[in-house]
This record gives structure tokens, C-alpha cells and sequence, in this order.
């Protein structure tokens, strides 16, 4: 099973360039630190009860140090989990969709929970989901996504501290969009500075990068420079950044923010679906090699590179199928990296740790083991390298797709 993550991975094979100039510390929204540990008190959301009990997940055999943690699936048949930002040991968010609508769940320290949250598209055929998540506080996250009513539209959810609310976001004029435009990602610097990506949901196609501003009034997009005059696969999948004037986005394309304009600042080979920093010089993105047509099947290590300060280099994962994917990372140190995603030849969630020359696979576990079993981790995030969170989901022996919650606290 793909993710909404993974089919944002584009299929192109191009070369590395050098990145000029130097970055301040940086931060993803989907990484530790996309916005800062906020321990201050909050106001405490409300859980909205889901319509009948999950079944609990069968753990893996195998010992692990992550354990699953259970987690709601309100739709009696498909609950994917796309993002996840801790912003304490007692405060972590995890969006994603409940059938058609948006979902989000909320980790109190105790137990996850449904917190309402709003669907701006409800006839026909209508779609609504969250792919990104970042926090500036308790009481001020951002959830990013799509809706689809007449047509595809960018989605922008608040959290005030009490509720979910749809603040309007703006769409590209652009006609180019087949399966677009849609919001993927979100990074939270200041309640004033938030930036969000995107560009279509299946990256493959030709589509123009879109990129949102928050000014603590009102979304306005922005301008991706260069990119905006020419035909190229440029969906964007990731965005980081925690200082001012200095945020990085990418997907095929890495761009580059100074605080006034976005510029191209490297074409890295394969394309990443996330990316994490703990400081300018350890930047890393992660995503899913692609050499050959989707069609025949594609084999490789999936990408794992790293900005040092002056260029984009790469430090292949562990690969021990030939077809792992990568779909979230969170750094820390650079020495302590963790990347998630799954073993695509079984479809069991994989975790990999990098300790600063090698990555290692850390056992984790799975929803379901069955022959059709499928289980995907599709983000990581936690306030310490001793607390961390990763989601995603999994199909069950009857076929349901539910939400699938793993805690790791070392070892």
C-alpha cells in the first residue's frame, strides 16, 4: 500500500549541484523541533467519541523497542495517518483522513484520541485530508492538506488551543494541475512565519510548485522564482525551517528561501518525501529510490542525503530487500538520525538509525502479519531521541485500513 507520501515521489534520476551560501539551524515540521517543545500549560481538547471500538493491532513477534500504542480508526474501513509533530511528552498530534474526511488525533500522555475537525467538502464525491502537521505551541498547530468538491482545492487547519477551524488558503491560477493543487507539507517558525508546500498529489505528473505563506493574518502564495517559468516536475514534499529568512523546501527540486525570494538551490539524485534538521549543517531529507517506470518494478536504496553546510551528499540507508522506502525522518544530532517508511517487498514498517557513519534497521513492529497484510510508517517525530512517535497505518485480515501508532523511549 502506498501513502499519500510515497505517491508524491517523483520518478526522475538527476544529479547532484552544489547549494551556495551557508543556512542557519533549520527545522521540519515534520522533525523534532518543527516547533519548539512547548511544556507550558493548555487548554486540554475535547475527544470526540468514534463510532464503534479498533481492533487491536497484532504485534510482531519479534522484540522491538518500539511498541504499538492504540489508536482510533472512526471509518469502518479506511484511516490512514500522514504526519505527526510532537510538541511535548504530553501534547502530540498525528492528522491524516477517516474515509473521506480529515482526521486528527491527539496523545494527552495517556491515550490518543479523535479531536473533531472540519471537512470544507461534503457532496458528490467529496474528499477531504490532512497530509502535514507543525506546532508553534499547544495552542497555535497547523494542519495542511486538500479537499476535493468540484475540484481540487489547498487546505489550511487551525488549533487554537480548543478547536479545529478552517482558515482560507489560497489556490494556484495555473491550469496545469491534473490531481492538484494540494498542500503536503507545513513548517511553523513564528506565529507569523508559517510556511507551506505542495503541488499535486501524484507528483509524476508535470505540476508547478505551490507555495503558502502565513503572516499571522491571512495565506498568500509566494512565488517558487525560476521553477514558476518552466515545465518540470516540481511538486514539493517537503518544507523546513526554524530561523527567519533561511527555509528549505524540495521534493525533485531543493529550494532555497533568504528571506526574500526562493531560489533553486540543488537538484539531489532520486526524490525526497521528508526532511528533518537539527542544525544548518545536518539537513536531512529521505525519500524512495525510482529508476525506472512504476509499470516493471524499480529496485535500490532508497535516498538518504545530507546538506553539511555547502552541498547536498548521500549516505545510502541499510537496504536489506532492495525495495525499502523512506517516508519520514527526524534528526537530532549528527550522530542521532531516525528515518521510517516500510520494506516494500512485504509491506512491514521499517525504522532505520543513523549514528554517523552507518544506519542501522531497528526492529519495529506491525498491525498485521498475514500474507496480505500491509503496513506502512509514514512520519516520525518526538520531543527527545528517547521519545519518539511514528504513524502510519495498516490492513487488517478483513481488509480494513486502520490507523496504525508506534512509541519508541530507547533502548
Amino acid at each position: 500500500m502506498f501513502t499519500h507520501r510515497t505517491a508524491l515521489a517523483a520518478v526522475l534520476t538527476l544529479v547532484f549541484v552544489s547549494t551556495a551560501g551557508s543556512a542557519e539551524a533549520l527545522a521540519s515540521a515534520r522533525a523534532p523541533g518543527a516547533a519548539e517543545a512547548v511544556r507550558a500549560a493548555r487548554p486540554k481538547p475535547k475527544p470526540t467519541p468514534t463510532p464503534s471500538p479498533t481492533p487491536s493491532p497484532t504485534p510482531t513477534p519479534a522484540p522491538s523497542p518500539w511498541r504499538l500504542v492504540s489508536s482510533p480508526s472512526p471509518d469502518l474501513s479506511s484511516n490512514v495517518l500522514s504526519a505527526v509533530v510532537a510538541v511535548s511528552a504530553t501534547d502530540v498530534w498525528a492528522v491524516g483522513q477517516a474515509g473521506t474526511s480529515t482526521l486528527a488525533e491527539h496523545w494527552d500522555g495517556s491515550t490518543w484520541a479523535v479531536v473533531a475537525t472540519p471537512n470544507p467538502a461534503v457532496t458528490g464525491a467529496a474528499q477531504n485530508a490532512l497530509l502535514g502537521v507543525a506546532a508553534v505551541s499547544s495552542s497555535d498547530v497547523w494542519a495542511v492538506g486538500y479537499s476535493i468538491a468540484d475540484g481540487y482545492a489547498t487546505l489550511t487547519l487551525h488549533w487554537d488551543g480548543s478547536t479545529w477551524s478552517v482558515v482560507p488558503s489560497p489556490n494556484p491560477s495555473s491550469r496545469d494541475f491534473i490531481a492538484g493543487p494540494i498542500l503536503t507539507a507545513v513548517a511553523a517558525i513564528s506565529s507569523t512565519d508559517v510556511w507551506a508546500v505542495g503541488g499535486q498529489l501524484i507528483a509524476q505528473y508535470e505540476s508547478p510548485a505551490v507555495i503558502e505563506h502565513w503572516d499571522g493574518r491571512a495565506w498568500s502564495l509566494v512565488s517558487a522564482g525560476a521553477l514558476d517559468d518552466v515545465q518540470c516536475v516540481c511538486s514539493l514534499s517537503w518544507v523546513a525551517g526554524r530561523v527567519a529568512g533561511d527555509v528549505w523546501a524540495g521534493g525533485l527540486p531543493v529550494l532555497h528561501w533568504d528571506g526574500g525570494a526562493w531560489s533553486q538551490a540543488a537538484v539531489v539524485a532520486q526524490s525526497q518525501t521528508a526532511a528533518s534538521a537539527s542544525s544548518a549543517t545536518n539537513v536531512w531529507a529521505v525519500g524512495a529510490f525510482r529508476s525506472c517506470p512504476p509499470e516493471v518494478g524499480c529496485s535500490g536504496a532508497p535516498p538518504a542525503v545530507r546538506f553539511a553546510g555547502s552541498s547536498w551528499t548521500s549516505h545510502a540507508p541499510a537496504n536489506p530487500t532492495g525495495t525499502e522506502v523512506l517516508d519520514g525522518v527526524a534528526a537530532f544530532a549528527p550522530d542521532d538520525v531516525w528515518a521510517v517508511g516500510y520494506s516494500g517487498l512485504r509491506l512491514q514498517t521499517l525504522a532505520e538509525h543513523w549514528n554517523g557513519s552507518t544506519w542501522t534497521v531497528v526492529p519495529t513492529v506491525n498491525g498485521n502479519l498475514v500474507s496480505n497484510g500491509t503496513n506502512v510508517l509514514s512520519a516520525v517525530s518526538g520531543v527527545s531521541t528517547a521519545d519518539l512517535w511514528a504513524i502510519g497505518s495498516y490492513v487488517d485480515s478483513a481488509g480494513r485500513t486502520l490507523t496504525l501508532i508506534e512509541h519508541y523511549t530507547g533502548g
